[in-house]
């Protein structure tokens, strides 16, 4: 990636992290994908389920869930959440608060449910983006919630090397 490249990356975090900056300082309420990326924010570098109630190996849902009820009170699969990305993706496909997109943002998620393998893969994975088309999940080997993928590296390891469809979640 040239420099050039990366700057204008990097601008584009900085005017929507001030977009959201603003909205807040103004009160001007902000959509749900903007609240849940704000949480997300909060989130990034913890562990969203410090006891370990699922197993950190499979626990992208979890945590997933855990910060959705941080920003809305409210689980996406009530009444204690969901841990299944097949389940969440059945969920959130016959839910008329969410929607499918093709276009990802900051709030919006990314599903690549279990089960739906061309490949045999046993594990799918769900994540949330953020800013500078960066996605941030659970990493397995600590539990903690970070950036690790990116919408190109998410692709690469999820849809091509592995064999899962990639799906997009708006509310």
């Amino acid at each position: 990636m040239t420099l050039n490249k990366l700057q204008i990356e990097l601008q584009i975090k900085i005017l929507q992290l001030q977009l959201i900056l603003t909205k807040l300082k103004f009160h001007v309420p902000m959509t749900n994908s903007e609240k849940l990326y704000t949480e997300a924010i909060r989130w990034l570098g913890k562990d969203a389920s410090p006891q370990d109630e699922v197993d950190d190996s499979v626990a992208c849902v979890s945590t997933i869930e855990k910060i959705y009820f941080s920003a809305f009170g409210e689980y996406m699969c009530p009444p204690k959440g969901e841990t299944s990305t097949l389940r969440l993706y059945q969920k959130l496909k016959n839910d008329p608060l969410w929607r499918e997109t093709d276009k990802p943002s900051p709030g919006v998620l990314v599903l690549s449910p279990s089960g739906m393998s061309s490949k045999n893969y046993k594990h799918g994975h769900a994540g949330i983006f953020m800013l500078g088309n960066t996605i941030a999940s659970n990493e397995s080997r600590s539990g903690l919630f970070v950036e690790s993928y990116t919408t190109n590296s998410w692709n690469q390891i999820f849809r091509d090397k592995m064999g899962f469809p990639v799906f997009y979640f708006l509310r």
